[in-house]
């Protein structure tokens, strides 16, 4: 998982420098992401080729690109990475969407998120939807669902187009568990070995700037240190470590991902995806079902670098809960811990 992790500064840098030569002058548009997951992974509808293409289109209507990432084969997540890394973000998104990408990342290099290819692509994304960068535009959604093709391990779904009547071809593969997951989006005749969109051309996308939404993480109540606790509580007692990913600190997100790297994921290669897996084999560290809150937050530093710490006791365990506000104002989760146990493990034990 280190091997994926790539440093901050030189990624983004390296990309707004490649998408600066590339792109052109048009100011950006404000706007996130696709805002919170209404459901965890284990609970989309993959048992079927033809749900998963459903599933992946209603996110991509709904611009929760997230979700849309997650339903990506992993063969093919592996290949966003690699794309990623060569900084060839021409494979997720047209020119057009370049210089409002460059611009989204000037905005939101603080140091609040560690950019990992989850949360690129979700960004490319939404730069595509604000510009008509999309390389297929699926965000007026489908007329139709077929399935051309199917066996136990492989199978083609097509879909037409509502906006354009365009016939865009699906190529979804089973993993392990017997889920399906998209391997290909494609149309036109395009490179079957082109990941994860092809096309000769592109389906016709039209600059949407209004269709703005929140970002994920600040549908996530955390407007206070205790809120962010409450809502750290309720999404470890639903399983949904995925969300919890995007409450900690961006030096918690790092060291979170570092801490994966001898597991290998049964259903992906994206770095938080990976970690909601092993957290829901595993277990999270500490029951918060039912934790109380001992005394209010103690909150120190200056107005740009305040720091938090909440003592909570769960029925078998006292913890010391650490965070830091980051560059919006919203309370991220920096450590959890037991009150009396080692505080250098970060942000909290993952057997």
């Amino acid at each position: 998982m280190v091997r994926q992790l790539v440093h901050v500064t030189a990624i983004v840098m390296a990309v707004i420098v490649w998408l600066s030569a590339c792109g052109d002058d048009s100011e950006p548009s404000s706007g996130g992401s696709g805002g919170l997951l209404p459901i965890t992974y284990n609970e989309i509808d993959l048992t079927r080729p033809d749900a998963a293409v459903e599933a992946f289109v209603g996110a991509f209507e709904r611009g929760d690109f997230i979700t849309t990432a997650l339903i990506f084969h992993p063969d093919t997540q592996q290949m966003m990475q690699n794309q990623l890394r060569d900084s060839n973000q021409s494979a997720w998104v047209n020119a057009e969407a370049w210089s409002e990408l460059s611009s989204r990342l000037l905005l939101d290099a603080n140091d609040d998120h560690v950019y990992e290819t989850l949360r690129m692509f979700d960004l490319a994304m939404q730069s595509g939807v604000a510009t008509g960068g999309l390389r297929v535009d699926l965000s007026e959604g489908t007329n139709s669902v077929l399935v051309v093709t199917s066996d136990d391990f492989t199978a083609l779904v097509e879909v037409v187009l509502t906006a354009t009547a365009e016939v865009v071809t699906f190529e979804l593969a089973a993993v392990p568990s017997g889920r399906w997951r998209i391997r290909q989006v494609r149309h036109g005749g395009g490179d079957l070995g082109e990941f994860p969109f092809s096309g000769h051309g592109s389906v016709p996308s039209v600059p949407k700037p209004e269709r703005t939404t929140q970002g994920w993480d600040t549908l996530l109540p955390a407007e206070s240190p205790s809120q962010t606790i409450e809502t750290i509580a309720r999404l470890v007692t639903k399983g949904d470590h995925l969300s919890l990913y995007f409450l900690l600190t961006g030096s918690s997100q790092r060291r979170a991902l570092e801490s994966l790297d001898s597991y290998i994921s049964k259903e992906h290669t994206l770095g938080p995806t990976v970690l909601d897996e092993r957290l829901d084999e595993t277990g999270f560290p500490f029951d918060l079902a039912n934790y109380t809150k001992l005394s209010d937050p103690v909150i120190v530093g200056t107005e740009s670098n305040r720091t938090a710490t909440v003592e909570i006791t769960t029925p078998t365990t006292a913890l010391t809960a650490t965070l830091a506000e980051d560059s919006s104002g919203r309370w991220r989760l920096e450590q959890l811990r037991a009150s009396d146990g080692e505080s250098s493990i970060v942000p909290f034990p993952i057997a």
